[in-house]
């Protein structure tokens, strides 16, 4: 059995762990060669030199409209040549027109273009007529597709509910969560020297309009207004520059640019630790399909104060404080819960530390080659 992989779009750690944990870990009974297209920087395991990487050009990588004409005329020839039976696309667009005999595969990884809530905040312009687009284009990839990976049942509920053409064949395998970020037993990895405080709450999550930074940020000033002293807040991700700026503004005209620290570019290898150390941890997003970041949060073993909004509960279960993103004064409050409850805090620690091993990518993996696999 042959596989083409097409990941050009992999350029974001997001992406790029999701197709190296799926080569990692190949099953031993697959014969055949997985063939991928990916960005240089997205560095590929070669288990046995089953893995074998196609060029591409790096215009295709740079430009999304090249890229389609290059994948309608270029992608085709190669399914044609090395005798290819699954086109895997892991982003989940298809803009290749395969012969009848190559099954193809999509993963649904974007839950944003489909939530109107959150495209209206973009205002008018280039990122919400690319969102709309987008979600065009998804679903009809979705509907076009072989076979349909969901990564979680709130989104795959939504899109057949949603989807005008019936989608042909589909099954639900959530993400792995890295081993480097499971806590051992009672202890917890050293943090950065660079690292500014040991006493703190973090929210790592990129800021961008449906995060709900700016909320949080709300909610921080509402606990230190009621209790005088809190331990400083910790955002980390990328700096999305118009709401990054609003985060900014707040932070600074609520008098908070000594308590509340922003960190853009952090290794990820350096994460474990820094999830680990926090009194508390927070995920606020207000849309996901399988929330990487969560259930990080859980694998260190540190309390999570998450939103409630789908699929977060679908992940976090009884291990995980629940609370409305949209409302600072919810948010607050939940936080405060722990911050006056070390027992509770060290209870639900253990939980999230616990649940969290439900989601392991060796599971996920197996489940999405032998899905794949079937087909043909």
């Amino acid at each position: 059995m042959n596989i083409l992989i097409n990941a050009v779009s992999a350029r974001l750690g997001g992406g790029q762990t999701y197709v190296c944990r799926l080569l990692e870990n190949l099953p031993t009974e697959f014969e055949g060669k997985i063939y991928v297209l990916a960005p240089d920087s997205l560095k590929l395991p070669d288990p046995e030199n089953v893995v074998v990487r196609l060029p591409v050009p790096s215009l295709v990588i740079r430009n999304p409209f090249f890229r389609v004409f290059w994948e309608k005329v270029f992608v085709k020839r190669q399914i044609n040549n090395l005798k290819i039976d699954v086109l895997f696309c892991p982003g989940g667009l298809l803009s290749t027109r395969c012969p009848p005999s190559c099954k193809q595969v999509v993963t649904f990884q974007n839950m944003l273009p489909f939530d109107n809530d959150q495209i209206i905040k973009y205002g008018i312009g280039y990122s919400r007529l690319r969102n709309m687009i987008l979600r065009r284009q998804l679903m009809k990839s979705m509907q076009q597709a072989d076979l349909v990976i969901f990564i979680s049942r709130y989104a795959q509920e939504y899109i057949v509910e949603k989807s005008l053409k019936k989608i042909r064949k589909f099954v639900v395998i959530p993400h792995g969560v890295d081993s480097r970020f499971y806590r051992c037993e009672k202890t917890r990895l050293t943090l950065p020297e660079w690292f500014r405080t040991n006493n703190y709450l973090l929210y790592v999550s990129a800021l961008d309009v449906y995060k709900s930074q700016c909320e949080v940020v709300r909610a921080y000033k509402l606990l230190k207004d009621s209790t005088g002293s809190l331990p400083n807040l910790i955002l980390i991700g990328h700096h999305f520059p118009h709401y990054t700026k609003q985060v900014r503004n707040l932070v600074d005209n609520l008098g908070l640019s000594n308590e509340i620290i922003m960190y853009e570019h952090i290794e990820y290898t350096q994460l474990p630790a820094i999830y680990q150390n926090a009194q508390i941890n927070l995920f606020m997003s207000q849309t996901e399909n399988c929330p990487f970041i969560l259930l990080e949060a859980m694998a260190s073993g540190t309390p999570l104060v998450a939103s409630n909004m789908g699929p977060m509960p679908e992940f976090g279960g009884d291990a995980v404080l629940y609370c409305n993103p949209m409302d600072p004064q919810d948010i607050a409050s939940k936080i405060a819960i722990f911050l006056n409850n070390e027992t509770m805090r060290m209870d639900y620690a253990e939980k999230a530390l616990s649940h969290s091993g439900r989601f392991q990518w060796k599971t996920s993996a197996s489940d999405t080659w032998h899905s794949m696999m079937s087909l043909n």
